[in-house]
């Protein structure tokens, strides 16, 4: 990853800092239309924490990219343990947001997963890298000289 990322000339921080930011977004307005057109309002403060996440890793916060990787790797945990726990736990139904699915075989849950995986090993793979530890290195803004 580190190679690709060199290659491309990629800022690691800018970049996820931009992605958390339209996730925001989304998150803001999926919650307004599903007001508006679908019934009640539901309120989902994930927004906030997209928010301070993208702030801090466009602005190359260690802390946010700690947190980041943090929650990523809870969420491979997560779905692991999902896998693992379905053919216990699921039931009659499987739930893919606001989607059910009657009586799911596993290999249908285990095909979710697999193809969801790689986003967090994108995630976790790019804030691992060498180039983002040096990117995350240096921050803060240095104190002004009297």
């Amino acid at each position: 990853m580190n190679t690709f990322l060199n290659k491309h000339d990629i800022d690691v921080g800018k970049t996820f800092g931009v992605v958390f930011l339209l996730a925001m977004v989304y998150q803001i307005y999926d919650m307004i239309l599903y007001f508006i057109f679908l019934g009640p309002l539901t309120l989902n403060f994930g927004f906030i924490i997209l928010y301070f996440l993208g702030v801090g890793m466009y602005r190359h916060n260690n802390t946010a990219r700690r947190l980041t990787l943090l929650l990523a790797w809870l969420g491979v945990v997560l779905f692991i343990g999902s896998i693992i726990a379905s053919p216990f736990i699921s039931g009659e139904k499987f739930t893919i947001g606001q989607t059910k699915i009657e009586d799911p075989p596993f290999w249908k849950v285990v095909l979710f997963f697999v193809t969801t995986l790689p986003v967090f090993w994108i995630t976790i793979a790019s804030l691992s890298s060498e180039k983002a530890r040096q990117e995350f290195k240096a921050t803060g803004k240095p104190l002004p000289q009297t």
